[in-house]
């Protein structure tokens, strides 16, 4: 499943895990449903990258959330330098 390119065409998911390509500097938008008492959890991966050993990107991987007035929620990012790697976030039950 491929993601959207901003708000207006996010792609809808539910319960599950989901692979998307991504090249550098391209961003997915997805719409998850959080039922009342629930909550939203999560991660976002890269793997292997082709690199020279000396190359570092600050924020290679950015995770962000976002309420459904497009407020931010919470976000974070981790550097890449061609490695794995991982980041995730959580919320609280809706409420």
């Amino acid at each position: 499943m491929s993601g959207g390119t901003g708000f207006n065409d996010a792609a809808a998911v539910d319960e599950g895990t989901w692979r998307d390509d991504l090249q550098p500097g391209d961003s997915r938008f997805y719409k998850v449903p959080v039922a009342w008492g629930q909550q939203l959890f999560l991660r976002a991966q890269l793997a292997n990258g082709p690199t020279d050993g000396t190359s570092f990107t600050v924020k290679g991987l950015r995770l962000a959330l976002y309420n459904t007035a497009r407020g931010p929620v919470s976000d974070k990012s981790i550097g890449y330098r061609g490695a794995p790697v991982g980041v995730g976030l959580g919320t609280a039950q809706a409420a």
